[in-house]
């Protein structure tokens, strides 16, 4: 995964105005329910919409993503919420992260540079999701 995480680094590098040159972070791969838990913390059920819509996450504190464990390194469309992910990991390793007001602003562009991802691919874009909309 780490090889996978360094192309897309490398490809948002030339498609954005990010220029990151370091390491890339640890990718995970986990269930979705335990990707709901980490997501929306200590909840008594974890409703089956945040369970089917949550593709991945970026920890601040430990550098890690973490994708679905049914995450396609060889898919398109999976490896564009890689890319998202990724760019949740520019953003708060000081890249542009002080520039942005709030978490919309941070999901407005990651967004934006997936579906960048997507185009290039030839595929739809994705259509933005917010943590309140995976918990309804």
């Amino acid at each position: 995964m780490k090889n996978i995480a360094a192309a897309l680094l490398i490809w948002i590098n030339a498609n954005s105005g990010y220029e990151y040159l370091g390491e890339p972070p640890k990718v995970v791969k986990t269930d979705p329910e335990a990707l709901a838990y980490l997501l929306l913390g200590e909840v008594w059920i974890i409703p089956e919409r945040a369970k089917r819509g949550l593709m991945g996450l970026y920890d601040v504190e430990t550098r890690t993503i973490w994708l679905r464990d049914d995450f396609d390194p060889t898919d398109d469309r999976d490896r564009s919420h890689l890319v998202h992910e990724l760019v949740h990991f520019l953003q708060y390793e000081g890249q542009y992260g002080s520039g942005f007001a709030n978490q919309a602003d941070f999901e407005a562009e990651a967004y934006a540079i997936q579906n960048l991802f997507l185009r290039v691919h030839n595929l739809p874009p994705v259509k933005r999701t917010t943590v309140p909309d995976l918990t309804r």
